[in-house]
């Protein structure tokens, strides 16, 4: 990439495009817990970490993961419009996920910029809102993580989304 005076020009490397589809937001969420990781009481953030089975193979990866409480919390992101996904089916794949690892007190967080998890008010359908209470899933919202962007102390508002 170089700078020119119409803007920047060149070509991007596939993980400069993967990042650009969708990576930008499993970072935003790392850096933000990474930061205020003190004022949280957490520790040990980890972006793309790979657990691997006692076999050495890695099942899942985790977008975002690290401690609290002596529990581990992970958190998916999911960007774009998620059209491929109209149920919003990505709530199982969190759930089994978690399921691997329950004897740890996994607690999950699903993190999306897609209007599918919206009704025409703005607010988590509420098909998708019991299935997280089912699963005991916290759902970070479009609107929330622009709130987070913008916000010069995210710390009340991170607290509040997880629940404190």
């Amino acid at each position: 990439m170089a700078e020119s005076p119409g803007g920047l020009a060149g070509k991007l490397d596939k993980y400069q495009v993967n990042f650009l589809l969708g990576q930008w937001l499993e970072v935003f969420v790392w850096g933000l817990l990474e930061r205020n990781q003190e004022a949280l009481g957490i520790w040990d953030v980890r972006l793309g970490l790979e657990p691997a089975s006692p076999d050495g193979k890695v099942a899942n990866d985790f977008d975002v993961a690290f401690m609290r409480r002596y529990a581990l919390w992970v958190v998916e992101c999911k960007t774009g419009a998620q059209e491929h996904d109209p149920q919003f089916d990505i709530q199982y794949k969190v759930e089994a996920i978690a399921r691997q690892f329950r004897a740890l007190r996994v607690q999950t967080v699903l993190a999306t910029t897609s209007d599918n998890v919206l009704d025409k008010n703005g607010k988590v359908k509420e098909s998708h809102h019991n299935r997280a209470e089912a699963y005991g899933c916290k759902i970070v919202t479009r609107d929330q993580v622009r709130q987070l962007a913008a916000s010069d102390d995210p710390v009340v508002l991170l607290k509040t989304m997880m629940g404190r």
